[in-house]
């Protein structure tokens, strides 16, 4: 999956050198919703863990025209929130925050692919698929327990960029950038002052986010 993103990268490079190219960052609300596959010999995964949690941040793109009617873009964004819902197994759903002794939470996606552009004029529309990347880190003390865990996952987005220009160069629009997470890999820390336990796993397991990006854009 690096060397997918990394040719995806030099794509957009080579691509920059002979065509036009857009270069857009801004304010980022998103959403996910993951879940952990589940190992009945793991210490800290024998149960499904399900993190719903939203938030604001921001984001930077680029999309390079390959031709007249295609464009390779890539995608980076990272959100920070403030809280999220968390349920283990069958149990009910709660709060981090509730009891919590301190809580970080963050979450980043990148995303890369090929995009059809439409043109009309001032408005300027793409629509596109490829592949993504997206990561929640969680790191909370509970109890005097204190737990970090990391949680990836590597799947398909869409990406629908639609953006309104105000001259030949500047423009300003909005990305919707959904992603469905395919495979995952999960990994966690417990602390408990000297005792410190490690678990990891891997597997298929269905996951959904949704970044959206309202901002403003250059085309050199």
């Amino acid at each position: 999956m690096k060397k997918l993103f990394s040719i995806l990268a030099v794509l957009l490079v080579a691509t920059a050198l002979f065509a036009g190219v857009t270069v857009k960052a801004g304010g980022t609300f998103a959403f996910a919703n993951f879940k952990t596959p589940v190992d009945e010999n793991s210490g800290l995964f024998k149960e499904e863990m399900n993190l719903k949690t939203s938030g604001f941040g921001f984001d930077a793109g680029v999309l390079a025209d390959i031709s007249d009617n295609l464009t390779a873009y890539a995608e980076l964004s990272m959100v920070f929130p403030k809280d999220g819902d968390f349920k283990e197994g069958n149990g009910d759903w709660e709060k981090l925050s509730e009891g919590s002794d301190g809580l970080n939470i963050h979450f980043y996606n990148i995303s890369a692919g090929v995009a059809y552009k439409l043109d009309f004029n001032a408005v300027k529309l793409a629509v596109g698929a490829g592949v993504s990347m997206s990561s929640a880190v969680v790191h909370n003390k509970f109890e005097g327990i204190e737990y970090k865990i990391s949680h990836s996952v590597i799947g398909l987005d869409v990406l629908v960029d639609v953006k309104y220009m105000f001259t030949e160069n500047i423009g300003a629009g909005v990305t919707i950038n959904p992603q469905l997470g395919l495979f995952d890999i999960a990994s966690g820390t417990s602390k408990m002052g000297e005792l410190i336990k490690n678990d990891k796993i891997t597997g298929i397991k269905v996951n959904f986010a949704l970044p959206v990006t309202v901002g403003v854009s250059y085309t050199f």
